[in-house]
């Protein structure tokens, strides 16, 4: 039972931070992606 208290939480954080990174993850992948098919595009994404 207080096994399941502590693991719920944990489980919580870690499932949000790897949803983070991940999107973090992406998010620099498309701004590499757009840097290389045209710098200029990606001052208007800021």
């Amino acid at each position: 039972m207080i096994g399941a208290v502590i693991s719920v939480p944990v489980f919580a954080t870690l499932g949000s931070t790897l949803v983070l990174f991940f999107g973090y993850v992406r998010k620099s992948l498309l701004n590499l992606r757009f840097f290389h098919l045209a710098p200029d595009k990606r001052l208007d994404l800021n």
